[in-house]
């Protein structure tokens, strides 16, 4: 007696290429909404690096700033 290994797909032959299309569009979508949550994020970061180019070499003294009495003031010299 043969034992039966595949089971009849009522709804017949897959269209690959069809199914192809639709998982890249899903992949699409689902990166745009990931550069969309994060595009903010990117454009933060660009504009702090070209407000830096911005900055000269400074000469001075640091103070840090304490966020309770209790904690040590810390001075560096650049």
């Amino acid at each position: 007696m043969r034992r039966r290994i595949w089971n009849f797909d009522s709804k017949g032959p897959y269209n690959l290429p069809q199914m192809l299309k639709e998982q890249s569009a899903k992949d699409e979508a689902a990166l745009n909404a990931e550069m969309l949550v994060s595009s903010p994020k990117i454009m933060e970061q660009a504009q702090r690096e070209s407000e830096a180019a911005k900055l000269g070499p400074y000469d001075g003294e640091w103070v840090y700033q304490r966020v309770a009495l209790r904690d040590p003031l810390s001075i560096m010299t650049i």
